[in-house]
């Protein structure tokens, strides 16, 4: 069934006709329903969240050297940072579940952030941490999900350390600052492509298409390559740009 159009904060590729769904076409078909306010009118609002937790990263990388010896290192300042990238990641989810429709009595879960996974294959991103040595640190944040289980271990680190810091102080790791940040990378470009910043700065692309990055960005992201041709989009923008309702809803069950 063709996508003709796309789902609430949901990009996907588009359908080419050819036979390799791997390959994001980003400058052949366009992405502008990204920057519809009707999409999202909190984009920017939620890129610069995720632009002052990236700034705050730097920062402690000033004393804590970006290698894998210190990946166990933890502080205070890893602390703040975990709490405000999985706060992050809570409210993306929550948005993108809300803008479909998603109904749920109580508060939302790790359960209900999980069902994303269905619509986003969030399971298969990558993202590489550039500013690591001796070379690029590459994460995939939402692997777990890869098997049916709902939880994350740096999201359940999180809470942890969230709820009890005196005994789960340690779970504060910089391994687990890099996972909740990345996942918030991640979970922002399953909503907004590779547009982080204002709509006149475009994204670069690596030389094979697949890996995304912004002027600036700290993170290298790729995408999922297992799109079918049911699952891509299939629709020219200024065709539906101007239909009372552009956007379809993704039901998350």
């Amino acid at each position: 069934m063709r996508l003709t159009k796309p789902y609430c904060r949901i990009i996907r590729p588009f359908d080419d006709g050819g036979d390799d769904l791997g390959f994001w076409y980003p400058w052949s078909y366009s992405y502008d329903y990204v920057l519809e306010r009707r999409y999202a009118e909190d984009r920017q609002e939620l890129s610069r969240a995720y632009k002052l937790i990236e700034k705050d990263l730097l920062r402690l990388f000033e004393y804590v050297e970006p290698t894998d010896d210190n990946l166990k290192t933890y502080s205070h300042r890893t602390y703040e940072l975990l709490l405000r990238a999985a706060t992050e990641f809570e409210t993306n989810c929550k948005r993108i579940l809300e803008s479909n429709e998603y109904e749920k009595n109580g508060n939302l879960t790790i359960k209900d952030y999980f069902k994303i996974n269905e619509s986003s294959k969030l399971e298969e991103y990558r993202v590489s941490l550039t500013a690591w040595y001796p070379e690029k640190k590459e994460l995939s944040p939402f692997r777990e999900w890869a098997g049916g289980c709902h939880s994350l271990s740096w999201y359940r680190s999180y809470n942890n350390v969230k709820h009890d810091r005196n005994r789960n102080f340690r779970e504060a790791s910089l391994e687990n600052v890099l996972c909740a940040i990345g996942g918030l990378r991640v979970v922002l470009f399953s909503q907004f492509f590779a547009f982080l910043g204002p709509p006149e700065q475009e994204p670069a692309e690596s030389d094979d298409g697949k890996t995304f990055r912004m002027s600036g960005d700290i993170f290298e992201v790729t995408p999922p390559t297992t799109w079918t041709h049911d699952e891509v989009y299939d629709f020219e923008w200024e065709n539906i740009i101007d239909e009372p309702k552009p956007f379809a809803r993704f039901d998350f069950r």
